[in-house]
This record gives C-alpha cells, sequence and structure tokens, in this order.
C-alpha cells in the first residue's frame, strides 16, 4: 500500500495540478499568517531582553529610580549594603547623530576603568578613554555608518549637541546576540557633564555575594534606598515587558489563526473535489481489499504531503511579511510600549513549532471529513459514475439549530459567569467564527429557493447554488469569516480612530506645547526651568500657561503614571483637558484642600476604583492616600494615570522640574506664525515647541502606525475565501459536465454558460459579504466592548464606516469577478457532445 502511494501522489498532482496547488495555496497563507505574527511578538521581546542582558550583564539585582532616575549618592549607599559583591552605575541617554542620515544611539555612561568585563575593542592604551568625547558604538553601527576608530561625530541628545571621537568599538552581540546595534559606551563622568545629567543615575546593576539570598538583598536595598528607588531582577524586566505586549499580540495571533481556519475549508473543498475525481480508484482499491482505515490513511496522507509542502512555502513567506512589516511594528512597540526596536527577525525553534502545528493540523482537520464520508461509501457507489450527494441540504436544518445554541449557550455563559474572566471575549469571538458556518448552509439553501427562474440568466445562476449546497455552502462560509474579520477589525480600528480624534480635540487644547528635550524615553531627565515658564507666561501674546510635570507612582504594586497640571480648564475657553466619565474636579485642583484625584479609566477598570474610593500612591518621597474624585477617558496608556494639583504632586516626588508647558494664545489663529517665532527665539534652548494642530496630526500617525499589520491579515484571509470561490467554480464545472453540455443541446450559447458561472461567483461573494457584514458586526462589538475593555481599558464609541464597508464590498466583487473568469471559460467551452460520456 505503502509503494502504491508513493506512486499515485505523483500521477494526483499531475492530473489535479489545480486542486493540489490550492491547497498548498491555502495552508502556505495560514502559516505565513500565524508565523509573521508570532515572529513580530517573540522578537519584539527578544530585542528587549537582549538589550538588558548586555547592558546589565549578569547583574542578580537592577535598581530603577521610581521617577526614572536616580541619585548618584544612591550608588555608595547600594555599595554598603550587606551581601553586595559589586555595582555598577550607568547614566543612560538616547541621542541622534545630526545630519542628513541620522542614526539612533543608546549612549550607556559607565565607570570604564572599572573591574567589569566590556568588549571593548581599538581603544590601543588604555589612557585613550580619557580622551574627551571618547565613545565606542558596536561594529554593526560602524559599519553600517562606515564610522572609523578616529572619527569625530556630532549628536543631538538631552537638549544638546555634542561631538562626540569613536575610540573603539564595543561588540555587545558577543554576549547577547540581539542587542541593539544602537548600543554605545562612555565614560559616565562624561557623560553626565556633556548631556546635562550630573548627579543623575538611572540605573545600579548589583552582583551578590556566595551564598546570599536574592530575595534577600533585594529586600535589603528597597529597604535602604527608600521609596525614590525600585528594585527588580532582570528577568522581571523583561516578564513585565512581555506583559505590555500581551493584548497586542494576543490580538493579532487570534487574528492570524482565523487565517489558518480559513485555510481549512479552502483544504476541505480541494480534498473533496479530488476524491469525486478519483472515486473509481478508490473503488478498485476497495475491490482489492483496501480497509477503509488504509483508504482514510492514504487520504489524509496524501493532504499531509501537500501540507508540509504549504508550511515549506508559508515559513519563508511568513518571514518575508514579518521583516518587511518592522517599520511598523517598530513604530508601534516603540511608541506606545517605550520597548526596544526590533533590528532583524530571528525564527527560533517554538514560533516555528506552533506554524507547523497549525498548518499541518488545519490541512488535516480540513481533510479528514472528506476521507470518512468517501471510506463509507460501498464499493458499487464507488465504481458508478456519480455527482456528490448533496446531503448538506438534509443537515442544513441540524447544523443552523447548532449554531443555534451555541449561540444562546455561549452568550448565558457569558452573563453568568464569563464576564469576570480576562479572555472571554475571545471564547465569544471564537462563537461567532464557529456558528457562521454553521447557519450558513441553511440561510443558502432557504433564501436561494425563493429565487423564481425566468430566464436562461442571473436568476439561474443563483438558484443552482442550492442544488450545489455541499460545495456552494462552504465556500460562502469560509468567504463569510474572512468578511467577519475583515469587517469586524474595520469597524473596530474605525470607531478606535473616531474616538481618538474626538478625546484628542477635547484635551489637546492649549495652542502651543513646550516640551523638554529629555533624550531618554520615559526618564525626566530634563526639565523647563521657572525662569523660561516666567518669561513666556508675560509675553503680550500668551493669555495663560499650564505647567505640566510627570513621573511614575506605584498603585498596588503596579507602576503607572502620575500627573500634575494647574487646572482642568487653565483659559476659560469652556472646553474641559479631562473629559469626565463619572465624579467631578470637586477638591482636585483647590489649595488647601485633601488632595483629591483623578485617574483615569484603564486605571480604574485595573483596580475596580470608582468615585468616593481611596487610592494609596506610593512615589519617590512618600506614600499617601487620596480619594478620587474623578475617573476620565484616557487612551494610549494602558497602566494608568493619576492626576493631581501641583501641591499633591510635590507629596510624592523630590523634584520640583516642570517636563512640559501649554500655551495659551490671545490669537489662537495665529499659532503657526507665533510656533515659528518661538522656534527661533529659542532655538539655544533644549526646548521643543509644537504647535495644537501637529500634536494631533503626530498622535493619529502613530494609531496608523500601530494598526498597519491587521490590513497584511485582512488580505491574507480574504484572498485564500476568493481563492475557494475559484475551487468552488472549478468544482462545479467538473461536476456537472453532463448538465452544462444539455445546455449547450438546449440551445445554450458559451456566452450564456459563461455568465450563468460567472454570475454563480458573483452570488456567492454577495452572500458571503452579507452574512460576514452581519458577523463582523457583531465581532466589532465583542472586540470593543469586551476585549478592548478587559485588555486595555478604554472605552471606544462605536461607529458604522459604511463608506470603508461598501468600498470593501466592491473590491471582494471585483476580486470574485476576477477568480471566476477562468472556471467561467472552461465551464462555456463545454460542448454538447460531452453529454454521452462518463462524467469524470
Amino acid at each position: 500500500m505503502f509503494r502504491y502511494f508513493i506512486k499515485s501522489i505523483v500521477g494526483h498532482f499531475r492530473t489535479g495540478k489545480s486542486l493540489h496547488l490550492l491547497t498548498v495555496f491555502g495552508v502556505a497563507l495560514g502559516v505565513a499568517s500565524v508565523i509573521s505574527i508570532r515572529l513580530i511578538s517573540t522578537n519584539a521581546i527578544s530585542a528587549f531582553a537582549g538589550t538588558v542582558q548586555a547592558v546589565s550583564g549578569n547583574a542578580d539585582v537592577t535598581i530603577v529610580g521610581a521617577e526614572g532616575f536616580l541619585s548618584d549618592t544612591a550608588f555608595v549607599s547600594v555599595l554598603s549594603t550587606p551581601g553586595v559583591l559589586h555595582a555598577r552605575p550607568t547614566f543612560r541617554i538616547f541621542a541622534s547623530t545630526t545630519g542628513e542620515d541620522q542614526s539612533r544611539l543608546e549612549i550607556l555612561g559607565v565607570d570604564l576603568l572599572a573591574p567589569i568585563s566590556l568588549p571593548v575593542q581599538g581603544t590601543g592604551d588604555r589612557e585613550a578613554i580619557g580622551t574627551p568625547g571618547w565613545i565606542a558604538v558596536t561594529p554593526q553601527r560602524a559599519t553600517a555608518n562606515g564610522w572609523i576608530v578616529g572619527d569625530t561625530v556630532q549628536v543631538f541628545g538631552g537638549g544638546r549637541t555634542v561631538e562626540l571621537v569613536i575610540g573603539g568599538l564595543v561588540d555587545f552581540r558577543a554576549s547577547a546576540a540581539r542587542a541593539s546595534s544602537g548600543l554605545a559606551v562612555m565614560d559616565i563622568a562624561e557623560a553626565q557633564e556633556l548631556f546635562g545629567g550630573i548627579g543623575l543615575l538611572h540605573q545600579i546593576d548589583v552582583s551578590m555575594r556566595p551564598g546570599t539570598d536574592i530575595d534577600t538583598l533585594a529586600s535589603r536595598l528597597q529597604s535602604t534606598l527608600g521609596p525614590s528607588a525600585r528594585t527588580i531582577t532582570p528577568e522581571r524586566r523583561v516578564s513585565e515587558a512581555a506583559d505590555l505586549l500581551e493584548g497586542f499580540s494576543l490580538n493579532l495571533t487570534a487574528l492570524s489563526l482565523v487565517t489558518v481556519f480559513v485555510g481549512l475549508f479552502l483544504v476541505y473543498s480541494s480534498t473533496q473535489a479530488g476524491l469525486v475525481r478519483r472515486r473509481t480508484e478508490h473503488g478498485v482499491l476497495r475491490c482489492l481489499g483496501a480497509s477503509r482505515t488504509q483508504l482514510i490513511l492514504m487520504v489524509l496522507a496524501e493532504v499531509t504531503a501537500l501540507g508540509i509542502v504549504g508550511v515549506a512555502v508559508g515559513v519563508p513567506l511568513g518571514y518575508w511579511a514579518a521583516a518587511s512589516r518592522i517599520d511598523v511594528v517598530n513604530a508601534a512597540i516603540t511608541n506606545l510600549y517605550l520597548l526596544q526596536a526590533i533590528e532583524q527577525v530571528y525564527l527560533d525553534t517554538p514560533t516555528l513549532s506552533f506554524a507547523v502545528a497549525a498548518g499541518l493540523g488545519g490541512a488535516i482537520a480540513g481533510a479528514l471529513m472528506p476521507a470518512i464520508d468517501i471510506s463509507r461509501r460501498d464499493t458499487r457507489s464507488l465504481l458508478t459514475a456519480y455527482v456528490l450527494r448533496n446531503e448538506t441540504a438534509q443537515w442544513a436544518p441540524r447544523l443552523f439549530a447548532a449554531g443555534l445554541s451555541i449561540t444562546i449557550l455561549t452568550i448565558g455563559w457569558y452573563a453568568t459567569m464569563g464576564h469576570t474572566w480576562r479572555p472571554s471575549g475571545f471564547v465569544l469571538a471564537f462563537a461567532v467564527v464557529i456558528v457562521l458556518p454553521l447557519i450558513t448552509p441553511f440561510v443558502l439553501d432557504r433564501t436561494v429557493r425563493r429565487v423564481e427562474v425566468r430566464s436562461f440568466g442571473w436568476s439561474l445562476s443563483i438558484k443552482t447554488l442550492a442544488a450545489h449546497l455541499h460545495t456552494t455552502s462552504l465556500t460562502v462560509a469560509a468567504l463569510s469569516v474572512a468578511v467577519t474579520i475583515m469587517v469586524g477589525v474595520t469597524v473596530m480600528v474605525s470607531s478606535f480612530r473616531i474616538t481618538l480624534e474626538q478625546w484628542i480635540d477635547s484635551s489637546v487644547n492649549a495652542d502651543v506645547y513646550v516640551a523638554a528635550a529629555s533624550g531618554t524615553p520615559g526618564l525626566a531627565a530634563s526639565s523647563i526651568s521657572n525662569e523660561f515658564i516666567e518669561l513666556i507666561s508675560n509675553r503680550s501674546d500668551v493669555l495663560a500657561t499650564d505647567r505640566l510635570r510627570r513621573g511614575f507612582v506605584f498603585v498596588s504594586g503596579r507602576r503607572v503614571v502620575a500627573m500634575a497640571v494647574d487646572a482642568p480648564n487653565v483659559a476659560g475657553r469652556g472646553s474641559q483637558r479631562f473629559s469626565l466619565i463619572r465624579g467631578s474636579f470637586e477638591g482636585v485642583f483647590d489649595q488647601g484642600r485633601d488632595f483629591r484625584v483623578l485617574i483615569s479609566e484603564p486605571l480604574a477598570r485595573k483596580h475596580q476604583l470608582s468615585i468616593r474610593d481611596t487610592i494609596d500612591v506610593a512615589g519617590s518621597r512618600e506614600s499617601r492616600s487620596h480619594i478620587v474624585a474623578g475617573v476620565y477617558y484616557e487612551y494610549g496608556n494602558e497602566s494608568g494615570t493619576v492626576v493631581m494639583s501641583h501641591d499633591a504632586f510635590s507629596l510624592h516626588f523630590t523634584r520640583e522640574d516642570v517636563q512640559g508647558l501649554g500655551i495659551y494664545l490671545r490669537a489662537p489663529e495665529m499659532v503657526d506664525q507665533i510656533t515659528a517665532g518661538l522656534r527661533e527665539e529659542f532655538a539655544s534652548m533644549p526646548v521643543s515647541f509644537q504647535s495644537n494642530s501637529l500634536i494631533k496630526q503626530q498622535a493619529l500617525r502613530i494609531f496608523d502606525q500601530t494598526f498597519a499589520i491587521t490590513r497584511l491579515l485582512r488580505t491574507m484571509t480574504l484572498v485564500i475565501a476568493i481563492a475557494g470561490i475559484t475551487l468552488t467554480l472549478l468544482v462545479l464545472t467538473k461536476e456537472r459536465i453532463s448538465e452544462l453540455a444539455l445546455y449547450r443541446a438546449l440551445g445554450g450559447t458559451p456566452r450564456q454558460i459563461f455568465l450563468i458561472f460567472l454570475g454563480k461567483g458573483v452570488g456567492l461573494a454577495s452572500f458571503g459579504f452579507i452574512l460576514g457584514t452581519i458577523g463582523g458586526s457583531v465581532l466589532a462589538v465583542v472586540l470593543v466592548y469586551v476585549v478592548n475593555r478587559a485588555y486595555f481599558g478604554w472605552t471606544i464609541q462605536l461607529y458604522a464606516p459604511w463608506i470603508q464597508v461598501i468600498g470593501q464590498f466592491g473590491v471582494v466583487l471585483l476580486a470574485t469577478s476576477i477568480a471566476g473568469v477562468y472556471p467561467a471559460w472552461r465551464a462555456a467551452n463545454v460542448s454538447a457532445a460531452e453529454l454521452n460520456r462518463e462524467n469524470v
């Protein structure tokens, strides 16, 4: 049997290339979508982990500042703590080279003369390290920029322009293969002086003495340094980064698995069609003694072989898709999560295994039912010319009842128990995807039965869809699932964008925004001086100013953003900076009150807080309880924010500096001219000026970059579904040769038959899109009101982007029409002479 299988599979491929290629195509695209998303998720974490390993080395504990920085006196305290073997302080700054070809560097100021192991090469004499502006860059960055030892480069960081000398190469990837190529090292004292960070540290890496318990040491360090520091292991930092990406990657992974699910229908249809063509062969095998089990295994083995080919094609395709979209992914993970950018895409064994399992599992699952069905037929029916029995019509009511039952049970489960379980939204989404294929045969059958055939034309095209329900219902189901994903994600993304626009319009209401030039994302290393604020406030064209202070605090052990502003409505223009969901501003910005606070919606949801609840806020200076006065809408920050007055802010933080300033102009219509003038007037100061409109444009640009990857997945899913329509029409052409020949014998022209088959494709697309739009609407509700709130905590207003949906329908119809041309041409070329031949 095995030798027969090996010989027959080659012959089957020669006679049924289109069916086998479509199977390979469906598996390949499914694998490509899965592996591309897994690569994006795993490499984002690996890039962050690699840089942590490169910077921290083999440190047992890392100390970071609760406000983003540490005082250099903390280093002395760390060294005197029992159990510490040695410690390495680090000053960290992000800088960009000046000129046309800008290159981003993450400069690490470390003690280069300490007894530590840094892979620095090409320094020559150790005394060269003392050269003013000495810096070592990675070999990868030196090669990319054409730098050699001795070159002088100019960089901008921390609001300052500095000249540096390439004094050596430091190959961090020798010890951490995924480390960023943008890392560079220089002497810590010089880095602090050049970039305006004298007295500041960003990180202290600690190695403990042998025999010391790591938890005990961490507790000692935390007790010694107090709330101004945070003690954490490097592994925990990587784990927290993974937690940040959880919602982002989980949503995309679920979307990619739907592509595999749609591909399953394609495998089902192609396997079914191939078995019909080879029914006589299977009948002969049964006569020669082959068992039903052997027949099933032979079919599954053939599909598995095709699945392996599909996986072999899909893996490099998915790798290419991930590698070609690194810029899009980097925009999302760096803007939203402040993680390390992905520079290279690595394919690891777990990711490859997951993709192979998804591809082969989907192929085998799609072929299993047709294989079982053909094995159950008796030998005589296999040797007799026939077409597939339309048993689907008999099962349609039962399948519909099963779909209805699943819907009722899922809704009941969610209402009674599931709403408290965070991943419950994915269960609801999965139910939508499962129910659609179950109800499709019944809906299609009952709908087309009402169509009256009055001519040899389009009505006949639609009417005959019910006659081939076993084939057409699968195609409609696959397309409806693809359209469900397309419409659901489109509605969700569009709703989110419109909600974000409205929120930005209400919250970003100053005319000009001034930001302190900080070279380290998320760290408050630079500030706006009081003299500058006074100078701006006294300008004749300025109506009012709004000071912004920002830092990090801990609420129930989780780090969240703390923010202080002057008032919710500084200029009295009738707009509020914070759009309240509930509560009020009473007591938040009043002097001498009990320091009430506002909290953002994500923070309220994650900690189940509401107005009048008490919230414990731990800052770098002290911990204090506050009463929640109001909950406001916020987007883009998943961890949440606590908003308080400047007086309350000073209770928690040691620094009194201001990081941002909102400027309200007396003549808002002149914002562009005034902004340009301010940039020119204060060009020498480490501050940036941005107009209201530019802030909004940048926010929306970041949003579009974040969701750009979903377009690739939606396209893959839709392409598979449209390929299914092509396959269905080809199968119908093969199945109904005698019927087509009868049409010709009765006077039907090739043009009429061509249009009938083309009409079948349009009908399939229309049914699939209508069902998919209904399913997509339900899915959008689940994504917006369940998944989004569970993982991000944001309230999104639901909007229906009808123009986009109608445009997508046009694309589907156009693609379907093109896909149906070849099968329609094949059908039109069936001659009347085929009426007397066996239907093969």
